[in-house]
């Protein structure tokens, strides 16, 4: 993705939080940090979010590959499962059996607000 297509997706995200997510609490990760490089949150909500309105399944080993892209040195991205269990967002994991599928290792995510 260009850093155009980030920020567009971004955009997205930030205009659904406003409109739905912000009144309960849930809270956005800032976009980028100090030093103007992008915040590892915010990178996984806008790969998770890339085809919104469409959904997509997103095995753990593409968003690594995607956030290697402006973090070459991180190990495994545990980002998506701590947006959902820490930030109050909504996400489904088929390898704790919230979604009856074969497929163990994938994870949806849903911020839209609806749950």
């Amino acid at each position: 993705m260009t850093d155009r297509e980030i920020e567009d997706v971004y955009q997205i995200v930030k205009d659904y939080h406003e409109k739905y997510l912000n009144k309960h609490g849930v809270k956005l990760p800032k976009m980028k940090n100090a030093d103007g490089t992008y915040v590892k949150d915010a990178l996984v909500l806008v790969y998770l979010a890339r085809f919104y309105p469409s959904t997509v399944s997103v095995m753990k080993g593409e968003l690594t590959e995607f956030i290697r892209k402006f973090y070459p040195k991180i190990n495994d991205v545990q980002q998506a499962r701590h947006l959902g269990a820490q930030k109050r967002m909504v996400y489904f994991s088929r390898r704790q059996g919230q979604c009856s599928c074969k497929e163990k290792r994938r994870v949806s995510f849903d911020y839209s607000g609806r749950t």
